[in-house]
């Protein structure tokens, strides 16, 4: 019903917005806000267990506290800050899967996600320029399943890919590799300052990661 609701809410907007769009000539500065606004994403919530709160777009290297509680009959919006100290969340768009463990906090997007504390796994399906950002690197993907997390306290980006490829990259975009299915890279903390060659996982290992971040 929520889902229903969602769509009826940006159709209604795309006529609203079409009308003021004539009267002001076809401009294409409303064109643009037109299309920005249609094209964000509305996250509907599979599981939910423990406390997920919705947090501050500035965030720390913590975990808010008094924050307001989501409920398993929200919607998030794209661009939206949540966290959690005990919680586990899984939320859902067309093509997009994540869930998220405790302890993280990040901003949810279904094209630039913003990693900033914990672990997290991504599963996307026809999704174009997907990156998500933590403090130091930038992982690049199309249509794929794959885990990642952040340290803040080691200043440690770790990717592990369990299908297709990833790109994992610092933040200008210089020092890159690519990460197959079954491997593992990183960033900062144990793995040094540059990006390192990927290495190979046992089978049993990428299995126990799936499940602890289960879909």
């Amino acid at each position: 019903m929520s889902s229903l609701k969602s769509q009826i809410r940006k159709h209604l907007f795309f006529f609203i917005a079409l009308g003021i769009l004539a009267m002001h000539g076809g401009s294409m500065v409303y064109l643009l806000s037109l299309f920005i606004s249609i094209s964000l994403a509305d996250f509907g919530i599979l599981k939910l267990k423990g406390t997920v709160t919705y947090c501050s777009l500035s965030l720390g290297n913590g975990i808010a506290r008094n924050s307001v509680a989501i409920k398993s009959s929200d919607t998030i919006k794209d661009g939206t800050c949540i966290q959690s100290a005990n919680g586990y969340i899984v939320i859902k768009d067309k093509g997009f899967l994540l869930s998220a463990k405790a302890p993280f906090s990040m901003i949810v997007s279904k094209t630039n996600p913003n990693l900033n504390l914990g672990k997290v796994r991504f599963k996307l399906e026809k999704i174009k320029d997907f990156k998500l950002q933590t403090r130091n690197a930038v992982v690049g993907v199309r249509g794929t399943d794959f885990f990642a997390s952040y340290q803040p306290d080691l200043g440690e980006t770790e990717v592990i890919c369990f299908e297709s490829e990833v790109n994992l990259s610092d933040l200008d975009g210089e020092n890159k590799k690519a990460i197959p299915a079954g491997y593992w890279g990183g960033k900062g903390g144990r793995f040094g300052m540059n990006v390192t060659e990927p290495i190979k996982l046992e089978k049993n290992f990428l299995n126990a990661v799936k499940s602890d971040l289960a879909l």
